[in-house]
């Protein structure tokens, strides 16, 4: 019992000396209904994150949580509706920066129109609208409204070779400071205004094991040049 008790006060003693430089923890909870069904269906969703970090100017901690669904209907044979509606609240607060002190909350509503002829090809539509709203900051508002229209086109043979292109439109009304991490967060790296990105990507397995990957993405804001990026990689599984 001595015993023990020593061993007690030893374990107490060593994680007092310990310093907790950084945690992170997650959750994350899906309800499904009819998820085999292909006509109709819908899942509930609810996700949290946790982190905190000890930095040499004192601790950054971020914490997120969201609740989200979806739901799916299958209209005609090659033609369906899907539609996605977010709510949560994303946090981050730090000793040393205090423009990194925010709270937002957000929601979204985004309806979808898929058709897809075949097993090989897919176009769809999106209509997004998206709000995100700092509470934290009470002298000024801060805030962003985000309106998005996507179309997107999947092609994809017998696993050998996939292509895939999308063209979006934002159009984000947005009040704050720009240049500062809260602007960031709110405008998503674009610019107040319109805005309009592209993507093209393209895949192929050329033997067992080994595949090629193109992609390019381009970018267009207002009263910016448009930037373009492109990458290649291949892949090789052992």
């Amino acid at each position: 019992m001595i015993l023990l008790e020593v061993v007690l006060i030893l374990l107490i003693l060593i994680l007092k000396t310990i310093v907790l430089i950084y945690a992170k923890d997650a959750i994350r909870s899906t309800f499904f209904y009819n998820r085999s069904n292909s006509g109709f269906g819908f899942d509930l969703g609810y996700f949290s994150a946790h982190s905190k970090q000890l930095i040499s100017n004192g601790i950054d901690s971020r914490n997120q949580s969201e609740k989200n669904l979806n739901s799916r209907k299958k209209i005609t044979s090659e033609i369906s509706v899907l539609v996605n509606a977010t709510q949560g609240t994303k946090e981050n607060q730090s000793d040393f920066l205090e423009d990194r002190n925010y709270r937002l909350n957000f929601y979204s509503f985004a309806p979808q129109l898929v058709w897809q002829p075949n097993a090989t090809f897919r176009i769809s539509s999106k209509a997004e609208y998206k709000k995100k709203e700092d509470t934290k900051t009470l002298e000024s508002p801060n805030f962003s409204k985000l309106s998005t229209f996507v179309v997107n086109a999947r092609w994809n043979k017998a696993l050998k070779n996939t292509m895939d292109a999308s063209f979006k439109f934002i159009k984000i009304d947005f009040s704050g400071e720009e240049n500062s991490p809260l602007g960031y967060e709110l405008l998503e790296a674009l610019r107040p205004g319109n805005n309009f990105t592209w993507n093209f990507n393209y895949r192929q397995k050329l033997s067992n094991g080994l595949q090629i990957s193109l992609s390019y993405d381009g970018r267009k804001s207002i009263d910016q040049k448009i930037i373009h990026l492109g990458r290649m990689q291949v892949t090789a599984l052992f």
